[in-house]
């Protein structure tokens, strides 16, 4: 038996600008590009006047890699310190377990597009703190 490790060859490739409307699952946009146990891979577009609901994970790491727009991530630690970090285009920003986190795009005027990496991958590893006026689903 082999160890898949040593094939270079990739297992999945997507054209992240190719993806379409069509192609999103649910009212706030998210389209999952790649997921296994170890790593989830999405694309997630939040309106403009949109934000998502405050959740954390309780073993999932979430690391948000900003495609387009600009939106307001703000974060709360368990001991209730919060901050706030506006994400642009190629901005990065990584989320720990515990940490409570919104995507908040209500100030902008274009939709904010980023790429969601989540590890390792727990769809059911997602616990809502507030409501927001979008879905965030298992993606965020």
């Amino acid at each position: 038996m082999t160890d898949p490790t040593d094939d270079p060859t990739p297992v999945f490739v997507a054209d992240l600008a190719a993806l379409t409307p069509q192609q999103w699952v649910d009212d706030v946009g998210v389209a999952t590009v790649h997921a296994t146990d170890e790593i989830g891979f999405a694309v997630q577009v939040v309106p403009p006047g949109r934000q998502l609901a405050a959740h954390h994970h309780t073993d999932r790491w979430d690391h948000f890699v900003a495609l387009r727009g600009t939106a307001t991530l703000h974060l709360t630690t368990r001991a209730g310190s919060g901050t706030a970090h506006r994400l642009g285009r190629g901005g990065f920003l990584a989320v720990p377990p515990g940490v409570t986190h919104r995507v908040d795009n209500t100030d902008g005027s274009e939709p904010f597009a980023y790429l969601l990496a989540q590890a390792p991958y727990r769809p059911d590893d997602f616990h809502h703190d507030e409501p927001g006026d979008g879905q965030s689903g298992e993606s965020t």
